[in-house]
């Protein structure tokens, strides 16, 4: 390295490196940007990075490498302003360090920096954005925690096990994303949150909060609101109607009790993302909703919804046309979705590629309309356990996009037909029945794959598919080629 000593910058992002990184790095005195991210670089960190003085960012996240980062890492890192370390890695300091540096960017996503939450943070004034995901922090969100967030605009503390004490980032004025999701945070949500005049996106899912939805939060210019996967209770605030700038709403699997409200259609007209599924909405499905013509992706399941399917859903663009549309990025988002008979989660990117509509076990009435037909772009239709009857639309199967579909536990039937009418266009291959309690059995030679992130952006499909009264009958079988065999008997 010493016949490089003058290189200011290295940047090997995205090269499909593997090895170690040399100790000789260490002798590059005049280095100031090192970006190796999106490697496969492994092995451990030596210990010679600390001496790089005039280093200003520091980013080697997305590699292989193991082992403990200590202080000698950091050891002459006093101009260092920008930290993103690999996962897997182990941070392990003193609890009185005191660091060299003054950071504006933290990106410590599955570094392991617990038990406790770092002290030496506390010594971090000019922090803008701090990420510590998955960093296994336990224990209650000190109070200090406010002292670093007075120029901060991005907080991820998701997948950690933090306990109360939201109330802390209520003096945070330039916060515009916060992702507190999947932690024991209990309590009610803090009305003061509405003081964070700059919050874009709020996601607290997947903890224990409970209680109403402060009516404050409509105060604030949310494009994304992420509150799954608690305790919460009660009616939808009416001031929810004012956040007409909100792309992605996610209340499921609550306790809140509701008239569905026909003002979510009339108002957030730029809904691309409503998850409502597992409360207890009642009341029919408002047409109101057919003006959301950005509507990608709709969970009504499991409410208590009656009447019938509104007429109207061909009129929702995102799920007739099939076209991308242009989402921005939104901070830190994971979503859940029932596909391929399994619960799955998306994240980021992935969310923008799914057109998903589940209006399963409610109380519905009536046929399947003629106009879900024209929902081109569906990836999943979930119609199952309600009281739907009549005939099977047989134009179900210009459904060319569809991966999942299941009609169990209603009281249809097949149309008259010498063939499986839109099953001639798949390839089939294994048996799925549900029983009479809901669970489903699968033949054990049905393939079930990797349940993680491959299945995330596979477009090897599974379809699935219910008929009958009184009984449920699916396909599981993956779809090839649309009219492949298009003429063959099933």
């Amino acid at each position: 390295m010493s016949m490089h000593k003058n290189l200011e910058v290295i940047d090997i992002s995205n090269s499909l490196l593997y090895g170690e990184i040399p100790s000789s790095m260490g002798s590059l005195s005049n280095l100031k940007f090192l970006r190796i991210r999106n490697n496969k670089l492994n092995g451990s960190i030596p210990s010679s990075i600390g001496q790089l003085s005039n280093l200003e960012e520091l980013d080697r996240s997305e590699n292989l490498y193991t082992g403990v980062v200590s202080e000698l890492h950091f050891a002459k890192l006093s101009k260092l302003k920008k930290l993103h370390p690999s996962k897997n890695l182990v941070l392990s300091v003193s609890s009185n360090w005191y660091p060299p540096f003054q950071l504006k960017e933290i990106g410590m996503a599955s570094v392991n920096v617990g038990p406790h939450f770092p002290l030496w943070l506390h010594t971090q004034s000019l922090l803008e954005s701090l990420i510590m995901s998955d960093a296994n922090i336990s224990g209650t969100i000190p109070n200090w925690l406010s002292d670093i967030t007075l120029f901060m605009t991005t907080l991820d503390l998701s997948g950690n096990q933090l306990v109360s004490a939201i109330n802390v980032l209520c003096y945070a004025q330039s916060l515009s994303a916060i992702n507190l999701s999947k932690n024991l945070l209990s309590g009610r949500i803090p009305s003061c949150l509405s003081n964070l005049e700059e919050l874009l996106a709020l996601n607290m899912a997947d903890n224990s909060l409970e209680g109403d939805i402060p009516s404050s939060l409509g105060d604030l210019t949310l494009s994304s609101l992420h509150l799954q996967k608690n305790k919460l209770q009660g009616k939808l605030p009416l001031a929810l109607q004012n956040l007409t700038w909100l792309s992605r709403l996610d209340l499921g699997e609550n306790k809140l009790k509701d008239a569905f409200p026909a003002w979510i259609g009339e108002k957030l007209q730029r809904l691309e993302l409503l998850r409502l599924n597992s409360n207890q909405f009642y009341g029919t499905i408002p047409v109101e909703l057919c003006q959301i013509d950005s509507l990608c992706w709709l969970n009504l399941a499991g409410n208590n919804l009656d009447g019938s399917i509104p007429l109207c859903f061909d009129n929702v663009s995102c799920m007739s046309s099939g076209s991308m549309s242009v989402v921005p990025d939104v901070f830190g988002e994971r979503v859940e979705g029932f596909m391929k008979g399994i619960p799955l989660e998306y994240v980021g990117e992935q969310v923008e590629l799914l057109r998903i509509l589940d209006l399963s076990e409610n109380n519905l009435v009536g046929g399947i309309p003629q106009e879900l037909t024209k929902l081109i772009g569906l990836q999943s239709l979930n119609l199952s356990r309600n009281n739907l009857n009549g005939s099977i639309p047989k134009k179900l199967g210009d459904l060319k996009e569809l991966e999942s579909l299941d009609l169990c536990h209603n009281k249809l039937f097949w149309f008259n037909s010498s063939k499986f009418g839109f099953f001639e266009f798949f390839e089939l291959h294994e048996l799925k029945s549900c029983n009479d309690n809901g669970s489903s059995h699968v033949n054990e030679q049905t393939p079930q794959g990797d349940q993680g992130g491959d299945q995330h952006t596979s477009y090897q499909l599974w379809f699935y598919a219910g008929i009958g009264p009184g009984f449920c009958v699916g396909f599981l079988g993956v779809l090839f080629t649309l009219y492949k065999y298009g003429k063959e008997e099933c």
